[in-house]
């Protein structure tokens, strides 16, 4: 009888500890879902600073990223519809 009741303890914590993963994946499909911005120029700014949040590291108070490879990521979210 002990054993059972630790074995459902184990359990029931190892599902309680999945739960919010798998609600924050649903809300990341969600926010990817939603549509891009319509004109160009707002798309690219958008792939621009998709690529610098993704790639991009601090050196003091900036984020960088090398000009071309942010070109390339821009260029390649502009194909993708919006999406990195």
């Amino acid at each position: 009888m002990g054993q059972r009741v630790i074995r459902v303890t184990i359990w029931t914590a190892l599902v309680m500890c999945l739960v919010p993963p798998i609600a924050d994946a649903a809300t990341r499909e969600k926010a990817r879902a939603q549509a891009a911005p319509q004109s160009p120029e707002a798309r690219y700014q958008s792939c621009r600073a998709q690529a610098f949040r993704k790639f991009g590291w601090h050196h003091g108070s900036q984020v960088v990223l090398y000009t071309t490879f942010m070109i390339e990521q821009a260029d390649y979210c502009m194909r993708n519809g919006g999406r990195l």
